[in-house]
């Protein structure tokens, strides 16, 4: 469990929804019902006091941040301003945005898009109080999700930094139990991750598009595999290597025992020579289907049994991409590396 230490006070990235005088009342109930439909992994939980809280969570990405309404605040006088000093004429009116720190920076090339759609389906003005804190009125009448990504990635990296500097001050040097990565590696996985689904919708059923997954107990490191079930026609993208999931029935069949061996690309390619047929070139996917003469299932046995093979049944274990974050390029004002790709890319529709 990782230490309650940020940049500031803050573990999260905040933003807040705000309307100029005179301009009152809150974004319609059944419209917020219909905007949050169009994206599938909301999920709209009222709380007790009166609140609502719309949670997005993919299980592809790992991505999560949440939209919520809170009670209590005054659109025609009293102290609304008590969460963050507004300039004039903008108030509260009690929705806002939040997503934790310490993540890799594709969180937020999911995230903001989502949260500035928000903004802009319904007239709204963003307040980012990060930017108030440094100097900036941090108000964005405009909303636009590659400002609100490079804000995230800048106040990222000083949580990030504020973390370990706590560790170093006050834990005798220990590291925290927070991966560094590498940020191009991870945003590659992501693409692939956040595109799982349409890959799949696109395809059909005949063969099963997989995550790729974080993967430690293989060395020293982690390393990016899918997990490969034996005699399963499978969509294989480019990873480290394919962690084969070997089910082993017992006597009595009541019982399955699952033992993985994991395999690097590289040394797995031989034997996949005769499986693999182009899927899709821009994004390194090829199809691993049965070919005259040469059966899956028996070549997922000969890998297998292979010296290639490692047997990580007993220290394997797949890491959340929200343990982990990646390593933040410094760069010359009004320009964001991470954001240049992902923007340009087609396939995101503008989804990030």
């Amino acid at each position: 469990m990782l230490p309650r230490v940020d940049e500031g006070s803050r573990v999260s990235f905040d933003i807040q929804y705000c309307l100029a005088a005179p301009a009152t009342g809150d974004p319609p109930d059944d419209e917020v019902r219909a905007w949050a439909d169009q994206f599938p992994h909301f999920t709209r939980r009222p709380i007790d006091d009166g609140s609502v809280e719309y949670w997005y969570e993919n299980e592809d990405t790992d991505v999560c941040f949440e939209l919520t309404q809170e009670v209590g605040y005054l659109l025609a006088g009293g102290d609304d301003q008590e969460r963050a000093p507004l300039p004039a004429p903008y108030r509260q009116i009690g929705w806002h945005g939040n997503l934790n720190y310490c993540r890799p920076s594709f969180f937020a090339y999911e995230a903001m898009p989502v949260l500035a759609d928000f903004a802009a389906r319904f007239g709204l003005t963003i307040f980012d109080p990060q930017e108030l804190d440094d100097g900036r009125n941090g108000l964005m009448t405009a909303p636009h999700a590659p400002l609100l990504v490079s804000s995230w990635r800048e106040h990222n990296q000083r949580a990030v930094d504020a973390l370990f500097d706590h560790f170093e001050t006050h834990e005798g040097g220990r590291r925290p139990s927070l991966p560094i990565l590498d940020e191009a590696w991870l945003t590659s996985i992501w693409r692939h991750n956040f595109h799982r689904e349409e890959i799949q919708s696109a395809y059909g059923e005949d063969a099963y598009v997989t995550r790729v997954s974080l993967v430690s107990g293989i060395g020293d490191v982690l390393r990016s595999a899918i997990v490969w079930g034996e005699g399963m026609s499978i969509i294989l993208p480019r990873t480290d290597g394919i962690l084969m999931a070997d089910l082993e029935q017992s006597w009595f069949g009541t019982k399955c025992e699952s033992k993985y061996y994991f395999i690097s690309t590289e040394d797995a390619l031989p034997f996949l020579e005769n499986h693999r047929r182009d899927y899709d070139r821009d994004r390194s996917l090829h199809l691993l289907a049965d070919t005259p003469g040469a059966s899956l299932e028996s070549t997922f046995k000969t890998m297998t049994a292979s010296s290639a093979a490692a047997d990580v049944t007993d220290h394997m274990e797949i890491i959340s991409f929200g343990q982990c974050t990646d390593t933040v390029p410094q760069a010359s004002p009004g320009t964001d590396p991470g954001m240049r790709v992902i923007v340009r890319d087609p396939d995101h529709r503008g989804h990030a």
